[in-house]
């Protein structure tokens, strides 16, 4: 195996360093480190101006989740290039903290009815096959956790069809 080896040049660095392509926010939520996450949403940062709160509900970190939420984060942001919500990530998981993120988002707001590339028309090189045009619930659906299942199902509609 060899050693990937990013370099700011070629992917951008977001903060103006020359070796890391995050920003310190991103790092922050990346290690689940909530007292930084929270000092810094305090100290004014945006909690949208990184899609983080994807990154986090797929990562099943209930309490960074918690604190962008209350934060002010959108339960409905959406990674570019994949038009995936912190509700598609979080639906593709299957342990006991996926049905807490996903009860979180949903009374933050999110729609578990909007599918996977639903703000791109272009998203199907960048999207796993298996979710692309799939809604949340069709993504539960099909990685079956019956915790995930339940709390979609609790006072849902059903999501009108494509």
């Amino acid at each position: 195996m060899g050693l990937l080896v990013v370099s700011c040049a070629l992917v951008g660095c977001r903060d103006g360093s020359s070796s890391n392509p995050f920003s310190d926010f991103e790092q922050a939520v990346g290690r689940n480190d909530v007292p930084a996450v929270v000092a810094m949403l305090r100290d004014g940062q945006d909690p949208d101006e990184f899609p983080v709160l994807v990154s986090a509900a797929r990562s099943g970190r209930v309490e960074t989740v918690a604190a962008l939420l209350a934060g002010g984060a959108n339960p409905n942001i959406t990674v570019a290039g994949r038009s995936e919500t912190p509700l598609h990530a979080a639906a593709t998981r299957d342990d006991a903290d996926a049905a807490t993120v996903m009860s979180m988002l949903l009374q933050a707001g999110g729609d578990p009815c909007l599918r996977v590339g639903h703000d791109e028309p272009d998203y199907a090189k960048n999207v796993p096959m298996v979710y692309r045009g799939m809604s949340t619930v069709e993504i539960a659906q099909s990685v079956g956790v019956p915790d995930v299942l339940t709390v979609l199902a609790v006072g849902a509609e059903p999501c009108p069809s494509v």
